[in-house]
């Protein structure tokens, strides 16, 4: 699962010019909860894959 998140930020930043929301990444992964993005989102960021400001909509980043 984080390996699909990661990329499909990834594109969707390349695409768009600013990150997907939550609830864009739970469609695209399938429909997952917000909750559940929110989990894996804090552990890949947690592992250095990505990066996010708190208290900031659509703030995830893809460390390269």
């Amino acid at each position: 699962m984080g390996n699909k998140i990661v990329a499909f930020v990834a594109a969707y930043i390349k695409e768009h010019g600013y990150s997907p929301s939550f609830r864009e990444i739970g469609d695209a992964m399938g429909g997952i909860s917000t909750s559940h993005v929110s989990y894996w989102i804090d552990k890949l960021v947690g592992t250095g894959r990505l990066t996010k400001e708190p208290n900031i909509s659509r703030s995830v980043r893809v460390i390269r």
